[in-house]
């Protein structure tokens, strides 16, 4: 079992009792936010992070707690890019003010990709409220919180509102193209109980060496890092800029195309 919180005194006998998490997936970073109530308030209580164990393909984890109403926050795949804020305190901090917030760039504005975050399933899975009596078992289901771009880079032209697509004769896209720079604009900052706050511009840029064209059709697909989606109909911009090789005599090709993201989704771009 965990060890108790530092500083907090343990209940007297026979008002704390055992209570088990469980989550069926194979994942190995699992944490549980466990918040007590307190009043009318959820305020944090403890953090557990470790000594979970594999049972027949999940990950269980026991600990002692007084006896009471809890919430729950599990989470997974944090600790890169994304991290807690603010730094939950023992007794004080309430479950709504804790979120999962991007770091920012190196250049102070922009912000880097999100990590891959699992939560539990839906909103309603994250609030939901337990009431601890005795010896418990506590499941959750992570699904993973964040999006992700594709993009597609052809070439062809529009006509009459219809897509023409021109296969290379010869050759691929590495042929003509030096890099490809992107910018998500209006993307999640962060990730909390109740949604979450937008407002991040994520920028990354590939080089054409890093590029696998399809050998069919000389064509390529770019799969950007994780986002963050907050809410539903959660709309981003998106800007490509193509460079062209020295070789090609081509100037630069700027695009824009807005979007919806989703958890666990991926948004194609055309």
């Amino acid at each position: 079992a965990a060890e108790k919180a530092p500083g907090k005194d343990p209940a007297p006998q026979g008002t704390r009792t055992a209570v088990t998490f469980v989550s069926p997936q194979d994942q190995h970073d699992i944490s549980v936010l466990v918040f007590r109530k307190d009043g009318t308030a959820y305020v944090f209580d403890r953090l557990i992070d470790d000594n979970w164990t594999e049972n027949d393909g999940r990950q269980e984890q026991s600990v002692e707690l007084a006896l009471g109403y809890y919430k729950f926050l599990f989470a997974a795949g944090f600790g890169n890019t994304l991290s807690l804020s603010p730094v939950p305190v023992e007794g004080q901090t309430g479950i709504g003010e804790v979120s999962f917030s991007l770091a920012k760039d190196t250049d102070g504005v922009t912000y880097l990709p999100s990590d891959e975050l699992f939560l539990q399933s839906t909103e309603e899975d994250r609030d939901k409220s337990y009431f601890i009596t005795g010896p418990s078992t506590v499941n959750a289901t992570l699904k993973r919180a964040v999006s992700k771009v594709s993009l597609e880079i052809k070439q062809g032209y529009i006509e009459e509102g219809e897509e023409i697509v021109i296969p290379f004769e010869s050759g691929n896209i590495l042929d003509y193209v030096e890099k490809i720079s992107v910018t998500m604009k209006n993307t999640g900052r962060s990730v909390s109980l109740t949604g979450g706050e937008k407002g991040a511009d994520i920028r990354f840029e590939v080089a054409a060496t890093a590029i696998q064209p399809d050998p069919e059709t000389g064509f390529a697909t770019l799969e950007s890092p994780f986002i963050i989606p907050v809410g539903k109909d959660h709309s981003i911009d998106i800007d490509v800029i193509i460079t062209h090789t020295a070789e090609s005599s081509k100037a630069p090709i700027n695009g824009s195309v807005s979007g919806i993201i989703a958890p666990n989704r991926q948004l194609t771009v055309r």
